[in-house]
This record gives C-alpha cells, sequence and structure tokens, in this order.
C-alpha cells in the first residue's frame, strides 16, 4: 500500500515499553480509570517519523530480560513474513494474553475485508475518522473503549480518557473512507484517503491510501490497527 500512516499519523503519549514477562509501567491517570499504562514496539517506520512521546523501544537482550530496540540506517526493518505466515512477535503469547485480554492477538487481527460491515460497526469506524477530521479529537477518543488497542506505528494500550483522547490528536492527518467492508471476527476494515485536519498544517502525506482494521464493542472501538502496510506493527517482527 502506498503512503504508509505512518508518515502521517503518529501514536498515542501515554506510553510505556513492556519486556517478556514484565509488566506494565505506570504513566499517571484520571478519574476515569487507575494509572495509565501503554505498550510500545518499534516504530519501523521512515526517519521522519515522531516517535510516541515518553515511548522507550524494545528488543530481546540475552540474560538480561530486558530488551532494546534498534531501528537500522533508513528507519525501516525487514521484517516481511513470509506469505501466508504469521508475522513473528518478540512478546510471548502469555504476555499480550495479559497486556489485552479482550482482542484478538494483533497477528490474527484480519488486513482485508471479505464480507459486508455490520452497519452499527461501520457507522461508529465512519464517526470516529470524522470527527478526527474535523479536529474533535476529544469526541473521537470518547467512542474508543478504555483499555482499546491502537496500533499505528507502535501498539499502545489506551487505558484512560486522557490517551484515548491523545491518540487522536497524535494523527495530524484526517482520512477519508474510500471503502469499507467487514471481515472476520467482527472487525471492519477501512481503505481510506489521507487528507487535512482540521486546526492541523497541511496534510503531507494528502492523497496517499492507507488502511485500518477497527473492532467494536459495546458501541466503543476496543481494537485499532493500521493494516496493509509492510512498516505497521502487525506485519513486524517487534515486541507489542
Amino acid at each position: 500500500m502506498a503512503g504508509p500512516l505512518s508518515t502521517s499519523l503518529r501514536a498515542a503519549a501515554c506510553v510505556a515499553a513492556i519486556a517478556a514477562g514484565a509488566g506494565l509501567i505506570g504513566c499517571g491517570g484520571d478519574d476515569d480509570a487507575g494509572p495509565s499504562a501503554a505498550v510500545t514496539g518499534t516504530t519501523a517506520s521512515p526517519a521522519t517519523t515522531t516517535a510516541p512521546r515518553g515511548a522507550t523501544t524494545t528488543e530481546a537482550t540475552p540474560g538480561t530480560g530486558t530488551t532494546t530496540e534498534q531501528v537500522p540506517p533508513g528507519g525501516t526493518t525487514d521484517a516481511t513474513p513470509p506469505t501466508g505466515a504469521d508475522p513473528p512477535s518478540a512478546v510471548p503469547p502469555d504476555v499480550e494474553r495479559r497486556v489485552f485480554p479482550n482482542v484478538v492477538p494483533l497477528k490474527r487481527v484480519p488486513q482485508t475485508a471479505d464480507r459486508d460491515a455490520d452497519a452499527t460497526t461501520r457507522r461508529i469506524a465512519e464517526r470516529w475518522f470524522s470527527l478526527v477530521r474535523q479536529g474533535k479529537d476529544a469526541q473521537a477518543g470518547a467512542l474508543m473503549a478504555n483499555g482499546s488497542r491502537f496500533a499505528n506505528v507502535a501498539v499502545a494500550l489506551l487505558p484512560d480518557r486522557a490517551a484515548r483522547t491523545e491518540a487522536a490528536e497524535s494523527l495530524p492527518c484526517g482520512a477519508v473512507p474510500t471503502a469499507v467492508g467487514g471481515a472476520r471476527g467482527g472487525y471492519v476494515v477501512l481503505t481510506l484517503k489521507l487528507v487535512n485536519k482540521a486546526g492541523q498544517p497541511p496534510c503531507d502525506g494528502a492523497g496517499n491510501p492507507v488502511a485500518v482494521s477497527l473492532h467494536v464493542k459495546d458501541g466503543k472501538i476496543d481494537d485499532w490497527v493500521r493494516v496493509g502496510a509492510d512498516d505497521a506493527p502487525i506485519n513486524q517482527g517487534t515486541p507489542v
């Protein structure tokens, strides 16, 4: 897919690293929930992409139990899995299940549509992108659930209202759906075109296509995953 989203959309700010087997690291909260915490992977995106504020990146260090991730010169990694294979994960499945117990493992999120989208899920997904285009980030954040996963250039847990709002605020471009379809597990897959966002400078990737797979539960988005791009976290063998 041309014009990777990571050149124009950045991940949420309240993030902390998780090493294999490690617990979540708190970073403050608000009256919506307890201490904020999130998970981040490597941003295998172009060098011009801004990393999430407060984020650290990780890779396994033998014998230490900790991890440190390095992005090669040029800001890209060569981690495209073989056709038909699942993208590798640097975090044990039990850790991923503990961090995101209510959504499918990242590598199992559908990246293409194969059926009609559920009408309610489609309406909420399109509403979210409409609010972001209008610069109404707090309202967009209100359409997401506490504990939702936001996988754009890194994988973040959005535990509270502040993190959900910041996920929307972190996107300097808007996006208009050009195709919407359903997929297994109740996901909706949107192909979108980047456009200007109200209140922001002109979008430097305007016109580029991007794709996002969303899941909605109880009227709230609980999974937001950029798909269809080699540098998307779902297609990288990086920590989640």
